[in-house]
This record gives C-alpha cells, structure tokens and sequence, in this order.
C-alpha cells in the first residue's frame, strides 16, 4: 500500500563514520530489499566514502553509498564516482533523489577540479540502475543506440578489474556473482518492461541478472549530460507541483 509522505525529506552527505546513529535502521531498511547478511554489509561500508542519507522527519527512508577512484588514462588523469550500496522505501521512490544527489556532487567536483574529467558509474544488478542512467543522462554506455568509444571501454576496464578481478568480464562487462542479492519484487522484468528499449538491451546482454550477476553501466558527466539532468530535475519538478 502506498503512504504518501507527510513531511520534506531531507538529504545529508555524511561520511560513514558519521553513520553510527543510523546504522541500525540503515540495516534494517537494506535486508528488506537485499539476500545479504548483516556482516557483509556492513563489511561493504567500509569501501564506500561517502552516504547520502535520505530521511523523512526523523525516519531513514533510503540511502546510497558514493565511492571515489582516481584514474590514468592514455588522455590524462580523470576521476570517477561509483553509485553502490542504494535502497530505497518503496514509497518514496519516483521522487529523483539519487540523481539530484549525484547533481550536487557532480558540482562540488566540477568547482574543484574543473579540468578533470568526470564518469559516474556502478554495477547493474538488476534494470533499476541501467534504467536511470538511460532516463536521467543523454549519454550512457554500454547501449544499444551506439558502440562503447574506445576510451569509455578503456575506463569501464580499468574499474571492472580493479573493484572485481577475475570476476570480471571486459568483452561483455558482466559481473559474475555466486549468489543472487535483490529481493525486490519490482526488479522482475515482465514483457511489458521489455518493450523499454533500454531495458530489453540490458535483458539481451545474457548477464544471467536473475542469478545475480550484474552488468557495469557509465556516463561521462560533461556539460551535455549534466544540462540533461539539470533539465529532467527541473521538468519533474514542475510536474509534481501540477500533479499536487
């Protein structure tokens, strides 16, 4: 049953040592949707750098983990910011917190190091994450609009292997996993999800997601995409202030 929230919710990024308040309820809120056990995740914290917490009154009702790799390419030194560890209260979803989070980081990066490239990343286990990428930025890879440039493969190579390893497969950017973390009924893709384009390619690239495995997915943050995003906050916007 859907409860419409009653209160602003508010956003803090807080690094995780500043977590300690909330780590019960972060939790308890992440094993309703996820098959891991609590060690594991709380193991999986400690690679994170930093936390968006999203919270309506005093309740947690979501959050996502944002993880910081520097990287030297043939083109010079750029930097990227991996999206893990994100849940979400399933009645608080639709609402664009993630991207609007990614936005400001994406400034704050942009005011300090202007001339240094940005990609924003993760690892897709289910079409939920793919899905964003494709809705919030104009430019995204792998997809099936146009081939990966080589320099974006290069990139996705040097952060598959280095957060995965073996288990890492650069020709088909899957990521093998040994068991199966989502429980979410709303990541099951129906036939009616497949007529999405974007999520038909993801459920062609045999990534066996329904074990588990997952599937790397990037963007380049430059002016182009982050004047998209900037425009589809805006637009979304506006269209819950008519629709209230």
């Amino acid at each position: 049953m859907y409860t419409k929230p009653m209160k602003t919710i508010s956003v803090g990024i807080i690094k995780p040592t500043l977590t300690t308040e909330y780590l019960r309820d972060m939790w308890v809120l992440y094993s309703r949707y996820h098959d891991v056990d609590q060690r594991s995740f709380f193991y999986e914290m400690g690679s994170n750098d930093y936390y968006a917490l999203y919270t309506n009154g005093k309740k947690l009702i979501g959050f996502t983990g944002f993880r910081y790799r520097k990287i030297n390419t043939e083109h010079g030194t750029c930097q990227a910011i991996q999206i893990s560890q994100t849940v979400m209260d399933k009645n608080f979803r639709g609402q664009s917190l993630v991207p609007r989070t990614c936005l400001s980081l994406f400034i704050k990066h942009y005011l300090r190091y202007p001339f240094r490239p940005l990609y924003a990343w993760c690892d897709a286990v289910s079409f939920k994450p793919y899905l964003m990428f494709a809705n919030e930025v104009e430019n995204f890879y792998p997809t099936a609009i146009e081939e990966t440039p080589v320099k974006i493969k290069s990139v996705l190579a040097q952060l598959g292997n280095h957060h995965y390893g073996v288990n890492y497969n650069p020709k088909t950017n899957v990521v093998r996993k040994f068991q199966k973390v989502i429980n979410d009924d709303t990541t099951t893709i129906t036939e009616e999800d497949l007529e999405n384009p974007h999520i038909a390619f993801y459920n062609k690239q045999k990534l066996d997601h329904i074990h588990g495995n997952g599937f790397l997915v990037i963007a380049p943050i430059n002016f182009r995409n982050m004047l998209f995003l900037i425009k589809k906050i805006i637009a979304k916007g506006f269209y819950k202030l008519w629709k209230n």
